[in-house]
C-alpha cells in the first residue's frame, strides 16, 4: 500500500515539515524530500515558505541562486545579440523606406553594458528578502522586533552566519521550539542589530520618497510596488547614501533616481516571471 503524506495547510505544519526534511542525510535527499512536501501544501503561505526555504536553506543559498541567475541572464543577452545581428543583416534586404524601421528594431532589447550586473545584484537582494520571510516564520518574534528590510539586509550582508542560525531554528519541531529555540534566536537578533546601518533613522525619509514616486507612477502589472522598491533600496548603503544626498539638495533628481532603479527592478521581475513559466 502506498504511503500517503499528510496535507500541509499552515505555516506551523510547514515548519515541522522543514524540520523533518532537514533530518535527512545529504542535500540531494533533502531537496527531494522538500519537493515532495511542497506538493502536499494546500495553501499559498506554507507553499511559499517551503519553496523559499528550499532555495535559501537547502539548495545552496544566495550564491547558488546568483549563479543560476547569472547564467540565465548571459543566455538572454546572447539571444538578444543574435537577434539584433539577424535584424541588421535583414537591413541589407529591405527597401530604403523601411530601412530606418529595421535599424530601430535591431536596437530593441539591447541592454547597456552594466545592465546584467545590476539585474543580478537586484535579484540577490530579492532573494535575501525572500529568505527574510522564511526567517520571520522560523523566528516569529521577528515580525514585531525587526523590519523586513533589516532582516533581509542582515542575510544579504552576512549570509553564512544567518543561514547557520536559521538552520538551527529550522531543525526544531514545534514541540521543541519553546525550550530549544532561544540560542539561535538570540544569535539572529545580534546579527540583525550588528547589521543596522548608521543611516537607519533616515529610513522613513526614503520611504516617503518612494511613496511619492509611486503615487505619480503606479505599479505596472507584474512590476515592483512601493514596498518592494523601498525594501530593495535599503539593502544597499550606496543606494541610500546617494538618495539622502539628493534629498537634501535636489528632490526631483532623487525621484528620478528612484525611477531609474524601479525600471531595472521591473525588468528583473519580468525576467524572473519568464524563467518560471
Amino acid at each position: 500500500m502506498a504511503i500517503i503524506l499528510p496535507a500541509i495547510r499552515t505555516v506551523e505544519e510547514a515548519r515541522d515539515a522543514l524540520a523533518e526534511v532537514l533530518e535527512a542525510a545529504g542535500r540531494p535527499g533533502q531537496i527531494i524530500g522538500m519537493m515532495e512536501k511542497i506538493m502536499f501544501c494546500r495553501a499559498v503561505e506554507p507553499r511559499r515558505f517551503l519553496s523559499d526555504a528550499l532555495d535559501g536553506l537547502i539548495r545552496g543559498g544566495l550564491e547558488e541562486m546568483r549563479e543560476k541567475r547569472r547564467k540565465a541572464l548571459e543566455k538572454l543577452k546572447a539571444e538578444e545579440a543574435a537577434h539584433a545581428t539577424e535584424l541588421v543583416a535583414q537591413i541589407q534586404e529591405t527597401s530604403a523606406e523601411r530601412r530606418e524601421e529595421a535599424v530601430e528594431k535591431a536596437g530593441e532589447g539591447v541592454e547597456d553594458a552594466d545592465a546584467p550586473a545590476i539585474l543580478e545584484e537586484l535579484g540577490t537582494q530579492l532573494d535575501a528578502l525572500n529568505l527574510a520571510a522564511v526567517a520571520r516564520e522560523i523566528f516569529p518574534d521577528l515580525k514585531t522586533k525587526a523590519q523586513p528590510w533589516e532582516v533581509g539586509r542582515a542575510i544579504y550582508l552576512h549570509e553564512k552566519e544567518a543561514r547557520e542560525f536559521l538552520l538551527q531554528g529550522a531543525r526544531l519541531k514545534d514541540h521543541e521550539r519553546a525550550t530549544m529555540l532561544a540560542p539561535a534566536w538570540d544569535a539572529m537578533q545580534r546579527l540583525i542589530e550588528n547589521s543596522k546601518p548608521d543611516w537607519a533613522r533616515h529610513a522613513s525619509e526614503v520611504k516617503s520618497l518612494v511613496d511619492e514616486y509611486f503615487a505619480a507612477h503606479p505599479p505596472v502589472n507584474g512590476g515592483a510596488d512601493a514596498t518592494i522598491m523601498f525594501e530593495v533600496l535599503l539593502m544597499r548603503d550606496d543606494h541610500v547614501r546617494e538618495l539622502l544626498v539628493l534629498l537634501g539638495a535636489d528632490r526631483p533628481a532623487a525621484l528620478e533616481t528612484v525611477g531609474g532603479l524601479r525600471s531595472k527592478l521591473d525588468q528583473l521581475l519580468e525576467f524572473e516571471a519568464g524563467r518560471k513559466e
